[in-house]
């Protein structure tokens, strides 16, 4: 449409004046070119003239037309033209009704006969389909009248409202919106008007406990107590507030409100300028905050609880970033790490891998499995304060995520378990000296029989000195009954000593066939033990004592299960594990594994207690007859070797425990040696000092070592010995000397004897060290082996020569 248009607003009073006035103004123009009325004189003007009434028209933005009393377009604008998408020489001279639907066309045919007989002016409104849309049309004419008043035609205008009554359509549906909005909200709605409430919505109603009736007219301090929370009275606050949002700036503030019934709620209040056509109001928005606030401060005193449950839990509590960097500890891991009091700034932001104490623990690769999402559980840690106490911590480890699911740290829980290690050794160590008071009777009983062996056969002897090949049969025969009491004896000393744990490559069978006289004896006569080696079984990485300890603690719990006799069975085999054998069976990882089986015919387990049977201290016998430690301790040495323990067990029909070990494969097991016997000797030359506080033993390695050729002195103890070497005598070329002696023991001796004599060799001879050699360090150079007992005349002549001519140990 050519022109800007009707402007906004303009209704239809305004283009009938306009359309009036454009009329009279064409009308005395013609008047004055002496043309009479412009409608009568348009078939006889000249080209000029009608040129000039044509640029006239298309300077009229609304489309204009006349249609003469034939019912033709004599004359129309640009705008009409526009309007009606058709040249201007296509629509003068064809009847207006040509370019309009016939529906509408007979309307408006009816029309004109109306006007022509009544003379009044036409307003009709059109609608109009078109190919984009439709349109509403709005048909202003009027008759002109001729000189003699006779009707000419029509003279009219032609307005396109469709734009207008989309705007109105668009305007209703907004409106209807913004009211749905305006009543749906939750939040209090208030639009005031001179610090007065002029309308509200359901929702101030039904927050504030009033009919939305009650509430016009109110002021917003009517509606609060007396004084706001920071002193303030509510009325001067009320209209400072009111006064800044009506100079325009947005005002959002904590607001205290009464109810009808004068209980006080929190509210949270938003006041801005709203502009009406009755001036400048304000809307008001008012959220009740109580629930909200009580939620705050429920979860405020729940973080404080949490908090302080976590700052004086006895337990240490970590965080760190998935980079190992600590974020935070509680006060009981900074006493765990020595930190000072008030100084943990000092190793917060830090990296653990950078604390001294925690050097050797492999911080990177705990927490890369912490970020893959794995749970470390009971990872044991030495650490040493920067005061150099240490202790034995106990770790465990959780992933921490962020909304996202990604991992972005670790949670530590530390507990100090020096203590508890060291009951649990104490405890060990007791039940070690309890199974040995059960073997008592069995051993008394085996070295009486070897007793009675070796006196026989001296008897035997010397009651026949004649015969030298009974004799030596004799003596023979006492040798081998001391190898085996000697065995015994180092059985009994494995089992009850204490060490650390010190892995090797073993054979469980041989460690089986080792354990299995100690093992008869400790189940007793009434218990059947069945014992059956695998051949070609794989070798296995861990402590022997501790294996032996493993299976001591569950042949005696199966003992116990059979009070009245049964039948106890060992069993190793080979076993290589699929990964969903793997995952089906235990906690185990794929591939090749030693298994070892326990199984009983006693009184089984019940399946209610069968999940706690390896807790530390639980323990279903009587207080008298077991510290629930057994298989606890159990537990821990085989989780320790990456195994794991199946059990399988129901109530009157016996036990079977599998203990999974994994296998580091064959192993080239060498034979048992046969007792020693006279072999030959290995003579030589050279000074010994002998020292012995055993007068048997003493007496006989002089004369033995006198026997193969050395020249020999003797000392009954260390302090005899010492004395010997400030008195000047010669220097020797060996020291023998035993270990575990009155007042001053054998290393502590040779020390002092070493000062006079630093050239001097050293030899040891011990049947049980309790580690005295390893707290005096006399220097590799001097070759102190050691020698066992009970030692035959070939393996001490042996020793003796290797360690003189500076070889050591064999």
């Amino acid at each position: 449409m050519k022109g800007d248009g009707p402007p906004s607003g303009e209704n239809l009073q305004e283009l009938r004046q306009r359309v009036n006035h454009w009329e009279e103004l064409l009308r005395r123009r013609f008047q004055l070119a002496g043309l009479g009325t412009v409608f009568e004189a348009l078939d006889g003007l000249d080209q000029q003239s009608t040129r000039h009434l044509q640029e006239l028209g298309d300077s009229i933005p609304t489309p204009l037309f006349f249609k003469d009393s034939q019912g033709a377009i004599a004359f129309c604008n640009q705008a009409l033209a526009d309007l009606l998408g058709l040249p201007l020489e296509q629509i003068v001279g064809r009847p207006l009704l040509d370019f309009l639907p016939a529906e509408v066309a007979a309307g408006l045919e009816e029309s004109g006969r109306l006007l022509a007989v009544t003379g009044l002016p036409l307003d009709q409104d059109l609608r109009q389909s078109q190919p984009d849309g439709r349109r509403d049309l709005h048909v202003h004419g009027q008759p002109p009248h001729g000189s003699h008043g006779r009707v000419l035609g029509l003279v009219g205008t032609v307005l396109d409202n469709s734009l207008q009554h989309q705007a109105l359509a668009a305007l209703r549906g907004s409106e209807s919106r913004y009211r749905g909005l305006f009543e749906s909200a939750q939040d209090a709605i208030f639009i005031m008007k001179d610090e007065r409430f002029v309308e509200s919505n359901p929702a101030a109603a039904r927050i504030f406990g009033r009919e939305a009736s009650d509430l016009a007219g109110l002021r917003p301090m009517e509606l609060s107590p007396q004084f706001q929370p920071d002193g303030r009275p509510s009325t001067d606050k009320a209209r400072e507030k009111i006064g800044q949002a009506l100079a325009g700036e947005r005002q959002f503030f904590e607001w205290v409100h009464l109810r009808a019934d004068g209980t006080p709620f929190d509210a949270e209040v938003s006041l801005s300028p709203l502009d009406l056509e009755s001036g400048r109001h304000l809307l008001a928005i008012v959220r009740d905050t109580t629930q909200r606030k009580q939620t705050e401060a429920a979860l405020r005193s729940s973080e404080e609880f949490s908090r302080g449950i976590i700052q004086h839990a006895p337990m240490g509590v970590m965080y760190v970033d998935i980079d190992g960097v600590l974020v935070y500890e509680n006060p009981a891991m900074e006493r765990m790490m020595g930190v000072p009091k008030g100084a943990s700034s000092q190793v917060l932001g830090r990296s653990l891998a950078e604390l001294p104490g925690l050097a050797h623990v492999p911080v990177g690769e705990l927490l890369q499995r912490v970020g893959r999402g794995e749970v470390i559980r009971n990872l044991d840690v030495d650490y040493t304060s920067v005061y150099g106490l240490r202790s034995q911590l106990q770790v465990q480890m959780a992933p921490h995520a962020d909304a996202g699911g990604r991992v972005i740290g670790a949670i530590l829980l530390i507990q100090d378990v020096t203590e508890l290690r060291s009951l649990e050794q104490q405890l060990r160590q007791a039940q070690k000296l309890d199974a040995i008071g059960s073997l008592a009777g069995g051993i008394a009983h085996d070295f009486n029989n070897l007793l009675t062996g070796v006196s026989g056969n001296a008897e035997l002897a010397l009651q026949h000195l004649e015969d030298a090949v009974l004799v030596r049969r004799c003596l023979l025969e006492q040798l081998s009954i001391t190898q085996r009491a000697a065995e015994l004896t180092r059985r009994l000393l494995t089992f009850s000593r204490q060490q650390e744990s010190a892995p090797r490559p073993i054979l469980l069978n041989r460690l089986l066939e080792d354990l299995e006289m100690m093992l008869r004896r400790l189940i007793g006569e009434a218990v059947t033990l069945d014992w059956q080696a695998a051949p070609g079984l794989w070798a296995i990485r861990a402590d022997p004592a501790q294996i032996e300890q493993v299976v001591v603690n569950l042949v005696v719990n199966a003992r116990d299960a059979m009070p009245d006799g049964g039948r106890l069975s060992l069993r190793v085999d080979n076993q290589e594990l699929s990964p969903s054998q793997a995952n089906r069976l235990l906690d185990l990882a794929p591939g090749p594994h030693v298994v070892l089986e326990v199984a009983d015919t006693g009184c089984g387990i019940e399946e209610s207690v069968r999940g706690r049977i390896f807790e530390p201290f639980f323990t279903t016998k009587e207080m008298s007859k077991g510290t629930g430690l057994g298989l606890s301790i159990v537990y821990a040495i085989v989780k320790k070797c990456g195994g794991d323990i199946a059990v399988d067990s129901q109530p009157g029909l016996g036990s079977s425990f599998r203990l999974y070990f994994p296998s580091i494969g064959p192993l080239l097991a060498k034979p048992m040696e046969a007792p020693a016997g006279q072999g030959p000797l290995v003579r030589g030359e050279g000074r010994i000092l002998v020292i012995e506080d055993e007068d048997a033993v003493r007496e006989l390695s002089v004369r033995l070592l006198e026997h193969c050729g050395y020249e020999v002195v003797a000392a009954a103890d260390g302090c005899a010995a010492l004395a010997l070497a400030e008195s000047g005598m010669a220097p020797v070329d060996l020291i023998f000397s035993d270990v575990i002696m009155p007042g001053m023991s054998g290393p502590a001796a040779v020390r002092r004897l070493l000062e006079h004599w630093p050239s001097a060799r050293v030899l040891f001879c011990s049947g049980y060290t309790d580690g005295e050699l390893s707290r005096h360090d006399l220097g590799p150079a001097l070759g102190a082996g050691l020698l066992n007992k009970p030692f035959t005349m070939e393996s001490l002549s042996r020793r003796i020569r290797h360690v003189l001519d500076g070889d050591g140990q064999p």
